[in-house]
């Protein structure tokens, strides 16, 4: 065995009461006081229970959906955080991994779930990888092949937030197929 890839593709999106008490929590933390975070997300909140991240098409700023990603890619951390926490309970010696799937360069449709931010991530695993298709671009916009512009620009990315630690990068096999689809 070469490593543990202990959490594919994470991207834990859940709006349980326990996870929106959560991120309550982190707004708070965030902001420090209620009048701040009035002006931030443009609402007139009389109390912190009034924050939530489900929202609707009328609010005043973009503010509430960020904050919601943010919490969501800090809470993977979180997460991972715990899950590696208790394998090294059992193995000490085995690198582990968790290879996010969405980020802002390689989801080709609307923010949401699958974004990660993959420095979060990079910062707990022993080495970073990331689950990539080269052909998101061509079935989230019925396109011709994604420029390679952008491909350079999402392993760029992917591989400054491993910093000094490994990369994982395996995407050969489609390169092959695209380039005789082209011929």
């Amino acid at each position: 065995m070469s490593f543990y890839n202990i959490w594919n593709e994470p991207h834990y999106n859940s709006d349980a009461d326990h996870v929106v008490t959560k991120f309550r929590e982190w707004l708070n933390n965030k902001y420090g006081t209620l009048d701040k975070l009035r002006r931030s997300w443009g609402e007139d909140y009389t109390d912190w229970r009034q924050a939530t991240p489900f929202l609707n098409d009328n609010w005043n700023s973009s503010m509430p959906q960020i904050d919601w990603m943010l919490f969501k890619n800090e809470f993977d951390g979180v997460l991972l955080d715990k899950l590696i926490r208790t394998l090294r309970k059992y193995d000490t010696i085995h690198p582990v991994n968790a290879n996010p799937v969405g980020t802002s360069w390689s989801s080709f449709h609307d923010p949401g779930g699958y974004n990660t931010d993959n420095w979060i991530i990079g910062d707990h695993n022993d080495l970073n990888g990331i689950s990539y298709y080269p052909d998101g671009w061509e079935r989230e916009h019925n396109l011709e092949p994604c420029p390679y512009w952008l491909h350079n620009l999402t392993f760029n990315t992917i591989r400054c937030s491993s910093g000094n630690k490994n990369y994982i990068q395996s995407f050969e096999e489609y390169m092959k197929k695209r380039e005789k689809r082209i011929k």
